[in-house]
């Protein structure tokens, strides 16, 4: 059965928005995250450290270790990384990596380490975060009530956004149908002589102008309704949110 307890997690990740993020992240949970106090220093030297207080200590300093550098490190399976890993089992103490390197690279650690799991580093996904936290410490998987307060706000949001976006379809659709009827108007009447010919290729010549706007504004709504199934598929999902999307100019 889980229990909601509070975790101590040492954290050491090289990538400081992913790090400020875990952080935000573990805080919300009501975990509490203890960082690398020398950030600075290699992941090696980061667990060579936590391995000689094994010497000194009957239980881990931790709860949970979350660590994230250089994915080459993995890639190349690297030798006396994975015995660091194996030496960390002996407590045992949990351990979360945070990597983009493709799982197949990965796997063969992840058989044989049952006290660590991977995780893409980007995006990192909030409900499979908190899901792998529960499994390696037997506590609650569930996402805090406090970021899903916030989703739910966001979803909201999002739902008067594509309600805007209907809208604001539904007026570029008369807007086309009107200048499809305008044109058709002057060109009929351009077949012909005219006595107003030079005002109607003047106009016709708007309408032109007219249909690229339309369509640079199809397209800028395209995009927009396209981020946006983007960012509520994330809100659904429980994942960590984007920056809002921004117009280009």
């Amino acid at each position: 059965m889980e229990l909601h307890i509070s975790l101590h997690v040492g954290v050491h990740i090289e990538h400081e928005s992913t790090r400020t993020l875990v952080q935000a992240i573990l805080w919300a949970g009501g975990h509490q995250s203890l960082p690398d106090e020398a950030q600075a220093r290699s992941l090696y030297t980061y667990l060579e450290t936590i391995l000689e207080d094994q010497q000194h200590r009957a239980s881990p300093p931790y709860d949970l270790l979350i660590i994230s550098g250089d994915d080459n490190l993995w890639r190349r399976n690297s030798t006396p990384l994975i015995a660091l890993i194996e030496r960390l089992s002996l407590w045992p103490l949990p351990l979360l990596v945070l990597t983009d390197v493709d799982y197949s690279q990965i796997k063969e650690i992840a058989h044989h380490h049952a006290h660590v799991a991977f995780l893409p580093r980007s995006p990192l996904m909030m409900k499979l975060f908190f899901q792998t936290l529960g499994r390696l410490t037997h506590t609650s998987s569930q996402i805090p009530a406090s970021l899903l307060y916030g989703h739910e706000q966001e979803g909201r949001r999002t739902a008067q956004r594509f309600e805007w976006l209907d809208q604001r379809q539904a007026w570029l659709d008369q807007r086309q149908a009107w200048l499809q009827q305008r044109q058709a108007w002057i060109e009929a009447r351009l077949v012909d002589p005219h006595p107003q010919q030079e005002w109607l290729a003047e106009q016709l010549a708007w309408i032109e102008q007219e249909w690229e706007e339309v369509n640079h504004q199809q397209r800028k709504l395209f995009d927009l309704r396209r981020w946006l199934a983007r960012y509520q598929s994330r809100i659904d999902e429980g994942e960590p949110l984007p920056p809002p999307f921004r117009e280009a100019q």
